[in-house]
């Protein structure tokens, strides 16, 4: 802060405030200068995002087969037989008659109820249910591991060694499971086939007949003998908890305070009110682990309960396709349904609890296997087949959808299907006799929306435009310093920037060249090969607005273009979207959306923000706004500079004063001590 004009009594800083607002008249007039420059940048823009969004949308409407070509189908009997087409279908009729069989999924249940004395809860775990037969669990430690291949290869390294039960394995790449065959003297890389997978159990590691590509990512779950886990903590404490769940007890042993607890010890307890001095409970499905006393140093060695199961299918080819799993004992029945929905066996499961079994279907309606009569689902494990009760006897009730179709008797797997381009839906069985007529013809409403759409998007995107190139420009309101926005009210300011905006692109010859093109191309006629009367826009019914303030905006004869839609929707189409070597031979819509690129360059040349151009030295007006940037940059310098010397100068102005002042003061006491002598 300065404080000056002591000696003086002048207002320095009012005095200097004021001769440095005539100095920093140039400084305002080149900051009005950049705001015009950044309000016709956000105009640019502005346009050249409509100018892209047109764009975008004119290759999803007209130039779309599906929209231009769209087809409906009527049925004369809706609740039975109903059809979609899509743009391929000709314009043609099915005869579906004698729907003696819908096609019905395969579906299997429990031969018998699955319950114990206590009926299960689906939500449970697998270990502490009461089924009527008990699962006899394998023990292990099972550990569900994906690997991503770093290199493609045939080799993949699991991140386990010692691996068992081999047999019990699941191997996924790709999409396909891998039946698991153990290393040794007969089994190798040059006896297994394609279907199969080479195990090294000791190693960890497997060899695939061919290799693995990069990226790929191989699924696995598979088992080791045991696991032991040490803690050791600073705070003695009670509970601890194991990595793994659906522990096995009868195998279970637990260390700590030079004490060992174990079931055959008869010291560990599932119960926790059965918790006292010298006994340890273990929550099996958990893992979790307290002892009656703290405890600062525990060993737990453990395995879990687990059972391997699987399921076959067959596909459309009527080839087997199987999964195998892998379920542990704190997993819930639940679980179980939801992995086998995961798989590629097309299966779907549930538990009804009224009835105490559970239920598998396909997904897929028909017949698939290629034996007449054989099963579409089978159930291999002790989980499926005894416990559950699931022996996947028969069909399952699968059909075929049986129909005749135009005189022909034929089947199919599923209720709908595609003839021609014509997606048929059975729903109901016919009546005797009954013949259901679909009919596929042109939908006409769809085209007409979507031509109407794509000329008001154009109208719009011209109205717009044209209303900018002959805004008014009011030359007498430039933009407003801060100093003057201080000194007017907020609507004052609106309306004072609403003129000094506008008509900052008034016949702008860029835009103007660029929308002159857009006009060529959409009147031009179009000499594609197809052998169609209509060339120009003007034969569909769309032509020029007479009304010359309007600016070349189009119109629509709606009756006659529905009649060009309904006499020859694919010349209408490739009116639109014809491709050819020369602009000539191109669609109206292909030739705009060329146009359009160009516009969009042009304008990102001028005023970025497109086309990478985002940096101010890439575009016009950007580099002028870099240039006022840097000459404000330079004046301000200057301005401090002048600033400055005015202090200086007044700063020594009031020095001079001031020690006249003191000098007048010394001569005035002198002369007055001379007077009293």
């Amino acid at each position: 802060m300065r404080i000056a004009g002591l000696a003086t009594g002048m207002d320095i800083n009012q005095m200097v405030s004021d001769l440095m607002k005539a100095q920093r008249l140039p400084i305002d007039k080149m900051m009005q200068d950049r705001q015009v420059i950044q309000w016709q940048m956000e105009d640019y823009r502005e346009i050249n995002r409509k100018l892209d969004t047109f764009r975008n949308n004119t290759f999803d409407s007209v130039i779309r087969q599906a929209n231009m070509l769209a087809k409906t189908v009527s049925s004369t009997n809706e609740s039975r037989v109903s059809a979609t087409a899509t743009a391929n279908a000709g314009n043609m009729t099915l005869r579906i008659s004698n729907v003696t069989e819908l096609a019905t999924a395969a579906s299997y249940s429990s031969t018998a109820k699955i319950s114990g004395a206590t009926k299960i809860k689906s939500t449970g775990s697998l270990g502490s249910q009461e089924f009527g037969t008990g699962i006899t669990w394998s023990k292990g430690i099972v550990h569900r591991e994906n690997v991503r291949q770093s290199a493609t290869s045939e080799i993949v390294q699991l991140g386990q060694k010692d691996i068992t039960n081999h047999q019990d394995m699941v191997v996924k790449a790709n999409g396909k499971v891998y039946d698991v065959v153990l290393e040794d003297a007969t089994n190798t890389i040059d006896t297994i086939t394609d279907d199969q997978v080479l195990l090294n159990a000791a190693g960890g590691t497997l060899t695939f007949k061919s290799p693995i590509n990069q990226g790929t990512t191989v699924s696995t779950v598979y088992t080791t003998k045991n696991a032991v886990q040490n803690f050791e903590v600073e705070t003695a404490r009670k509970n601890f908890q194991v990595q793994k769940s659906g522990l096995a007890l009868d195998t279970l042993e637990i260390k700590a305070g030079g004490t060992t607890y174990s079931d055959a010890e008869n010291n560990l307890v599932t119960d926790r009110d059965q918790l006292a001095a010298g006994k340890v409970f273990v929550n099996l499905d958990t893992g979790q682990i307290e002892f009656f006393e703290v405890q600062s140093k525990v060993s737990v060695d453990y395995q879990q309960r687990y059972t391997a199961t699987g399921l076959s299918t067959y596909n459309a080819e009527g080839q087997e396709v199987s999964d195998k799993f892998i379920f542990t004992a704190n997993q819930s029945l639940n679980t179980v349904f939801t992995e086998i929905s995961r798989s590629s066996v097309g299966v779907n499961g549930f538990y009804d609890e009224s009835a105490d079994k559970i239920n598998m279907s396909r997904t897929a309606t028909g017949l698939f296997n290629p034996t007449a009569g054989g099963s579409e689902i089978t159930f291999t494990g002790q989980l499926f087949e005894s416990v559950l009760k699931m022996d996947g006897t028969g069909d399952g009730g699968a059909k075929n959808a049986t129909f005749t179709l135009n005189g022909l008797e034929t089947t199919r797997q599923s209720n709908t299907f595609t003839v021609a381009g014509m997606t048929v839906t059975l729903k109901e069985k016919t009546v005797g006799a009954e013949v259901i007529t679909l009919s596929a013809s042109t939908d006409t409403d769809k085209v007409f929306d979507t031509i109407k759409k794509f000329i008001d998007e154009y109208n719009e995107l011209l109205d717009f435009t044209n209303g900018k190139l002959t805004e008014e420009r009011y030359r007498d309101y430039r933009p407003l310093t801060d100093e003057q926005k201080d000194a007017l009210s907020e609507k004052e300011v609106e309306r004072w920037e609403e003129r000094a905006r506008s008509g900052l692109l008034r016949n702008d010859s860029v835009l103007r060249n660029q929308f002159d093109r857009m006009r060529v191309d959409m009147y031009s006629a179009v000499s594609g090969s197809l052998d169609t009367e209509f060339r120009q826009l003007s034969t569909i019914g769309i032509t020029t607005s007479r009304d010359v303030m309007e600016r070349g905006k189009l119109v629509i004869d709606e009756d006659k273009l529905r009649a060009a839609i309904e006499s020859d929707a694919e010349g209408v189409f490739q009116l639109f979207s014809a491709d050819g070597a020369s602009s000539e031979e191109k669609g109206i819509a292909r030739r705009v959306r060329e146009t359009l690129d160009g516009a969009i360059n042009s304008l990102a040349e001028r005023a970025g923000g497109f086309r990478g151009k985002v940096q101010n030295k890439q575009f016009t007006l950007g580099r002028n706004l870099d240039s006022i940037n840097n000459r404000i940059s330079d004046f301000e310098r200057r301005l401090q500079q002048v600033e400055d010397r005015y202090w200086r100068q007044f700063n020594a102005m009031d020095a001079a004063v001031n020690q006249a002042n003191k000098q007048a003061e010394t001569l005035f006491s002198q002369l007055m001590g001379n007077q009293g002598q």
